[in-house]
């Protein structure tokens, strides 16, 4: 739209048909009503004007046949803009299996292309057929009857759409879900509006669930559905966790497709090392030197000391490996991929000490004084890292934009470990080397879209969370500063 004018680009971009038109719709079956000086018409792909500005609304062709208005009143005319069906009608849908609806005196019936009445039990409201069903509405309630008149789904609905590729969208108070043929959910009732691109990540997950669950009614129709859904599934997500992969393969086990079985399944074992795998690290602390506490007084018999150490507030940078496994999806063909590579993590990492010492390699040690041994404990650790991207694929398959990897960048982690150190101390110098295991939580959220350009990729958003159980070589340098 140009000044206030209609015109067509064709799909580069380019302007092929100059704006020009007070209003347009998109072209179908070859034509595009267009309007100028409060006149409809129809022109071809070359803008030449086929049919004349002679119509005060008009519609698209469908079956070769466009619902058009003159006079307050609806007809139908062919590909040469000649009257087929006369202007007799209040309001006037799109032709669908060779069938239309059409309103007269506030009520809906539905009619052939020779304008004979085909359904003549009266809706308030209609949309047109597809798929063999059309939602037609009674009582303020909205249900599906077939080309017959025969009702197949009961009237029940607040609203509805007509049926694609097997779904139709229908509405219950104030939110919408997805019915199939018998009226079976196959999308749970979570929408508050419907938009164009509502086969989401969310949508195809629902859809595979309810899917899965109604195998058991109709094996092979539902297979179908579980098909469809798992398809989507892989098209649009980007990332799975293990909760998700467990599902996958559950999917793929039901559907008797070892390939994609064996893929999930790997994945799943990858994700499962890899989320408990050692990891290592350094970080700078400031601590307390050993203090003997009660413990030795009330426990006479427990030569143990123990120390309290704060890890510092502040940024701390981890190195650490891991494994990447990348997965590209067209159609019915996978193409696995492997990285391992290494990055850094910075932010912030808290974390308390609660240390014991053996008696007799501090019992000599004074405040500020050298002391070396073995000690043994508990650490909380509460880390914020903040990691760069370190690469960002994207990959075209037959028009589709699939994410070749993801890195994130925002690392969130909540760990309660056993420690087992080696500790060296001397003045105010502190070094502490040894283990811990744990049991941790960590989140990961995803690529910051502000910071990079994913236009036209379908990249999703989601966080990440796993319960983990880490391993770490530590080394610790501190200060004693009591």
């Amino acid at each position: 739209m140009e000044s206030g004018k209609y015109g067509y680009y064709n799909s580069s971009k380019t302007l092929v048909i100059p704006s020009q038109f007070d209003n347009a719709l998109a072209f179908n079956q070859g034509l595009a009503a267009v309007k100028k000086a409060g006149k409809w018409g129809y022109i071809n792909e070359t803008g030449s004007l086929i049919i004349e500005y002679l119509y005060d609304d008009a519609w698209f062709f469908t079956e070769g046949l466009a619902p058009v208005s003159k006079d307050k009143k609806w007809g139908y005319i062919n590909k040469e803009g000649k009257t087929v069906i006369d202007f007799i009608y209040d309001d006037a849908g799109d032709f669908s299996d060779g069938i239309a609806w059409v309103k007269t005196s506030g009520k809906v019936t539905f009619i052939d292309k020779l304008g004979k009445t085909v359904i003549s039990s009266p809706y308030s409201s209609a949309t047109s057929f597809s798929e063999g069903l059309a939602g037609v509405n009674k009582d303020k309630l909205w249900g599906y009857i077939d080309k017959d008149g025969t009702t197949k789904i009961k009237h029940q609905y607040d609203n509805a759409m007509p049926f694609e590729d097997g779904l139709a969208a229908v509405k219950q108070g104030s939110s919408w879900g997805y019915i199939d043929i018998n009226a079976k959910k196959m999308v749970d009732f979570t929408y508050t509006s419907l938009t164009e691109d509502y086969k989401d990540i969310k949508f195809a997950w629902s859809y595979a669930s309810n899917a899965y669950d109604a195998i058991n009614e109709n094996s092979s129709f539902y297979k179908e559905h579980l098909k469809k859904a798992v398809e989507l599934i892989r098209l649009k997500g980007s990332y799975f966790n293990e909760s998700e992969l467990e599902l996958l393969t559950k999917y793929y086990e039901a559907l008797d497709d070892n390939e994609g079985a064996s893929w999930a399944s790997k994945e799943l074992k990858i994700k499962k090392k890899n989320n408990r795998s050692p990891s290592a690290s350094m970080d700078l602390s400031v601590a307390v030197a050993p203090v003997k506490l009660g413990m030795y007084k009330f426990f006479r018999q427990v030569p143990l000391y123990s120390e309290l150490r704060f890890g510092l507030v502040g940024t701390a940078v981890r190195y650490c490996t891991y494994n990447d496994h990348v997965e590209h999806f067209r159609f019915k063909k996978m193409d696995e991929a492997y990285k391992q590579d290494t990055m850094i993590y910075s932010g912030n990492d808290k974390s308390i000490f609660l240390l014991f010492y053996l008696d007799k390699y501090i019992e000599n040690a004074s405040i500020g004084h050298g002391y070396s041994g073995v000690n043994f404990g508990f650490e909380y650790r509460n880390s914020n890292y903040q990691i760069e991207p370190m690469l960002i694929s994207t990959l075209y398959y037959y028009g589709y934009n699939t994410q070749g990897i993801i890195v994130y960048p925002k690392y969130k982690v909540q760990e309660v470990s056993f420690v087992l150190n080696y500790t060296y101390s001397k003045d105010f110098i502190y070094f502490s080397m040894g283990y811990s295991l744990g049991v941790g939580h960590r989140v990961r959220e995803g690529i910051n879209y502000n910071s990079f350009d994913f236009t036209e990729t379908l990249f999703d958003q989601n966080s990440q969370s796993v319960w983990t159980m880490p391993l770490r070589i530590q080394c610790r340098l501190g200060i004693n500063i009591l």
